[in-house]
């Protein structure tokens, strides 16, 4: 019943076709819909927008997967991210059950946010699970250094902070600092 996955340095995590064929919603595919289920900045995802599958309904699994180095997380619309992660989550389902749990945690080991025409570098950060997805507790932190006007040669700059902490279903609190503080 258990499944345990290693993902290797410099591995593809794709599907392959029969795995895609069986079940459009795998769990390779979740990184999209669990993206697009959330959009801070304002995208709605109905349950009209997603697909329903009896087969994927009936499911019941116990997973164990292990996320380890050179494993990415991309998008290029909406709020742009290219981030590598790593850490050991477990997901759960029961057969028509209205949702699978996950529990553990994962990593944030590098990469950028962009907003704004800005890319924010990854300083750190965690994805903590106990259950529903969308509960999963997130701290973050981005740091993106910018000249200051009037600077020559980059001599007067600041570091702008974007910090993001809180669970998903509560909404998440972003914050903006800078050091010096402008």
């Amino acid at each position: 019943k258990d499944l345990h996955m290693s993902c290797a340095p410099g591995s593809d995590v794709r599907p392959n076709r029969r795995q895609r064929a069986l079940n459009p919603l795998s769990p390779f595919t979740a990184q999209r819909c669990f993206a697009d289920a959330f959009d801070p900045f304002g995208r709605v995802v109905t349950a009209r927008d997603t697909a329903v599958n009896r087969f994927t309904d009936a499911l019941d699994y116990d997973l164990t997967v292990q996320i380890r180095r050179n494993v990415w997380l991309r998008a290029e619309s909406g709020l742009p991210f290219d981030i590598e992660f790593e850490g050991d989550v477990q997901a759960t389902k029961r057969p028509f059950a209205e949702s699978s749990n996950l529990f553990g945690q994962i990593d944030l080991v590098r990469g950028s946010v962009e907003t704004r025409n800005r890319r924010f570098e990854i300083e750190r950060g965690t994805l903590t699970f106990n259950g529903p997805p969308l509960d999963a507790e997130v701290d973050l932190s981005a740091e993106l250094d910018v000249r200051l006007p009037g600077s020559v040669g980059g001599q007067l700059s600041a570091t702008v902070i974007l910090a993001a902490s809180g669970q998903f279903t509560d909404g998440l609190e972003v914050r903006l600092t800078s050091n010096p503080s402008l």
